[in-house]
């Protein structure tokens, strides 16, 4: 896709929900931590674990503001200084003491914002105790002065689409940052926009290689899912082992092993196998990433929920009187049925991973599919029917149309509500045929979608049989029922080989194109997709 397709799709565009979200977090940083209160800041007004847990500088950067781009996961020594669950300072060796090396980083903030409202960006990165501190002192520098940074803090990620636009990649991560802004202004379209709008456009446009796709990850609420009410209405998965304390301040994973042997050997009476396996566990949630999905399970056999993890993804919550470790989760509460047979394992662990090849079971999508098209959809008040009507002439015009945002943003639901609306009132039954949901995930395939062999199913011997697709059997059914809209609604698109899972339906899938037929190589069919959807 040509990046100004792109911005004429309308991947710029940030929904209301996301803009309100936005706009509170970078107006409750400024009114806690305005720029002159740079001049004489106290250690614990900064540092993590210092003073009161969610009223410093540190978390605001890594979890009070999420959605002004991400800088969560990994060690707290992104902070340069910070406080240990032992009581111990951490701090950058060749310092004397804690206090002379916040008086040096304290310092070297003060720098960096006055060079940074000199205009001389580039000199900001030359701070000698801020050099490993990249992505704390990017998104600082964004934070007090939005409209000349961008609001992404990966060197990897910006020198990708520096790549992309023929742009020069050398320098430090600030540099190509404004580089890239630059770029990005000198198109009319964008000239004047929120440089939050163009994460939106630049993540759709061109995702970095190496973007991960989601981990799927079971996580019990409590025995027998006790605190599930609780996880729904707090937005988080909660587990325990609170003794051992807040995860982010290990400095390693071996640290943090030995803490929790020091806290656990009574209570597993000095198994180190259990110790082990169980620290093994616990360590899990520093690995569990923004868009991994959790699956919430009561006991072996039952699935209460799943949910997306959102960008502040681990956090430890000292408020909460048990089950303080937690990840930040948007729940889909729709999802909630009992496995077709239970899996043994989920009786003695507490988190673990879920193999690619268990998704599908696990997640049921029959069930899914059935269910979807019962989901309450909700009113459409004005400024919804602007938003669909805006939406409906870009879909009118390219023939699709793609929902982008961070986790949580309500982008399934968008377009399911847009999918009625554009449908009209109908029955069951007509929704049914002409209203599809369909969740791609790392293994969805070209035979999945399209067609391809499959086992015969009630042979006693391997037989393989050509089956259509679900794709495949929507055209047809759109070909025939020619008088009415049909549309499909693919949830995580980018979780998939998408060239591959269409093939030859890549070349007819723009509106230009609908109704030309390609010949399917397996079958060798002819196949269009319809203009009715």
């Amino acid at each position: 896709m040509e990046f100004t397709d792109a911005i004429a799709s309308g991947y710029d565009i940030r929904n209301e929900r996301l803009r309100t979200a936005q706009d509170q977090q970078r107006q409750d940083f400024l009114e806690r931590f305005p720029l002159p209160s740079w001049s004489g800041m106290p250690l614990a007004d900064y540092a993590l674990n210092a003073g009161k847990y969610r009223d410093n500088y540190s978390y605001y950067l890594e979890w009070g503001t999420p959605d002004l781009g991400s800088i969560s996961g990994g060690s707290a020594h992104k902070h340069v200084i910070f406080k240990r669950t032992t009581g111990e300072w951490a701090y950058p060796s060749g310092y004397g003491s804690v206090d002379d090396a916040w008086a040096s980083l304290r310092t070297g903030f003060n720098r960096m914002i006055e060079l940074a409202q000199q205009g001389d960006w580039t000199s900001t990165s030359e701070i000698d105790i801020l050099r490993g501190a990249k992505v704390v002192r990017l998104k600082s520098l964004y934070l007090y002065f939005p409209d000349d940074v961008l609001p992404i803090y990966s060197q990897n990620h910006l020198m990708h689409f520096a790549r992309e636009f023929g742009l020069d990649t050398s320098g430090d991560a600030i540099d190509i940052n404004l580089r890239l802004l630059h770029h990005l202004r000198g198109y009319p379209e964008l000239a004047d926009r929120d440089s939050l709008d163009f994460i939106g456009l630049l993540y759709s446009w061109s995702p970095p290689p190496g973007s991960r796709s989601p981990k799927y990850w079971k996580i019990a609420p409590g025995e027998r899912g006790r605190l599930w009410d609780e996880c729904v209405d707090g937005g988080y998965i909660c587990v325990g082992w609170d003794d051992v304390g807040d995860l982010s301040l290990f400095t390693t994973q071996d640290d943090f092993t030995a803490a929790f042997a020091d806290a656990y050997t009574g209570e597993y009476k000095g198994n180190k196998s259990i110790i082990t396996r169980k620290s093994k566990e616990l360590w899990r949630m520093m690995e569990i990433a923004e868009g991994d999905k959790i699956v919430a399970n009561r006991g072996t056999s039952e699935v209460l929920g799943v949910g997306t993890v959102t960008s502040a993804a681990y956090q430890w919550r000292p408020e909460r009187d048990e089950y303080k470790h937690t990840i930040n989760v948007d729940w889909d509460q729709d999802i909630h049925h009992k496995l077709a047979e239970p899996i043994k394992r989920w009786a003695i662990t507490t988190i673990a991973k879920i193999p690619n090849t268990n998704v599908e079971q696990i997640l049921d999508p029959e069930h899914h599919q059935k269910d979807v098209n019962r989901t309450p959809i909700d009113p459409v008040d004005p400024e919804a029917e602007a938003a669909f009507t805006r939406w409906k002439s870009i879909l009118d015009r390219k023939g699709q149309l793609v929902f982008y945002g961070p986790p949580g943003t309500g982008k399934t639901r968008a377009a399911k509500n847009f999918a009625a609306w554009l449908l009209g009132p109908r029955d069951s039954s007509s929704i049914d045929r002409q209203l599809t949901e369909v969740t791609f995930h790392a293994s969805y395939a070209y035979e999945d979608f399209i067609e391809g062999f499959r086992p015969k199913s009630g042979q006693t011997e391997l037989k393989l049989e050509l089956r259509d697709g679900i794709f495949k059997r929507i055209a047809k059914q759109a070909t025939i029922d020619s008088h009415h809209l049909h549309v499909i609604i693919i949830d995580e698109i980018n979780r998939a080989d998408v060239p591959r899972v269409f093939g030859e339906l890549m070349t007819v899938i723009e509106r230009s194109r609908r109704g030309q037929a390609v010949t399917l190589p397996t079958s060798g069919e002819r196949l269009s997709i319809p203009r009715t959807s």
